[in-house]
């Protein structure tokens, strides 16, 4: 009971929660100001890293001798293997003349087995 007597007498004589609510936004304003955007021109900058890829052909021979060992199997009654490359290349360009390119390479190797169900 006392504490919110305090409260309100404390809210009367200095205008209540929305004085402190102009003094704390009038603060941020300054401090905002205070850290205004820089808008000098930087030198422009080159940076590439492309992607490309090269498959080489004895990655056809290793998936060939991943599916033997499933052709082999009496237990499997399908099998499929499917390999995926892919070259990415995004660019950013600015206005001050600054040319990025970041390259990435993906590899994806998918195996579909199916298989006989085992009875006891």
């Amino acid at each position: 009971m006392l504490r919110r007597a305090i409260w309100l007498e404390t809210d009367k004589q200095y205008g209540g929660i929305q004085a402190l609510i102009k003094i704390k936004t009038a603060r941020m304003k300054v401090e905002t100001a205070e850290r205004a955007p820089d808008f000098r021109v930087n030198s422009p900058h080159f940076h590439r890293t492309p992607a490309s890829i090269a498959v080489d052909a004895s990655l056809g021979r290793k998936v060939r001798a991943y599916t033997k060992s499933f052709r082999a199997s009496t237990a499997i009654i399908n099998s499929i293997i499917t390999f995926t490359a892919q070259a990415q290349n995004a660019y950013q360009v600015t206005s001050e003349g600054t040319q990025l390119q970041f390259g990435q390479n993906r590899y994806r190797l998918e195996l579909f087995i199916q298989a006989k169900r085992r009875t006891a």
